[in-house]
């Protein structure tokens, strides 16, 4: 398993979305909410289930940040391997960092957290 690391009091991992799904339903919706000029139209519905199965077979992981332990940001990817040559690549669905951490690094070291874990999970492209 990959460690987690810290940058300025903020804790980054690799959690499991059944472990941060009540803390991050809340997350998301003020994304979508923040988003409301660029989203698709349509309702806000998330499948978490699909998710968690993407998660299961190794298609797909969170990255948590905490700041005393509380969720404050997260990246969500998905991930598959190319048909032909069986290299793994990532896709990001979505990351977002509540406002009062935007400021310095936090997200640059989220970023950075989140593509070890990548690369620890074998992908070679995002």
């Amino acid at each position: 398993m990959i460690e987690p690391a810290e940058y300025r009091g903020v804790v980054f991992a690799l959690e499991p979305m059944r472990n941060a799904l009540e803390e991050i339903k809340p997350l998301h919706q003020a994304h979508w909410d923040e988003l409301v000029e660029l989203r698709p139209e349509g309702e806000f519905k998330p499948d978490y289930e699909r998710f968690m199965r993407l998660e299961s077979v190794g298609s797909a992981i969170l990255v948590t940040a905490r700041a005393r332990g509380e969720l404050i940001g997260y990246c969500q990817y998905y991930m598959n391997s190319h048909p032909y040559t069986q290299e793994r690549y990532a896709s990001s669905d979505v990351v977002y960092l509540k406002r009062e951490f935007r400021d310095g690094w936090v997200g640059v070291a989220l970023f950075n957290y989140a593509h070890k874990v990548l690369k620890w999970c074998g992908v070679r492209r995002v």
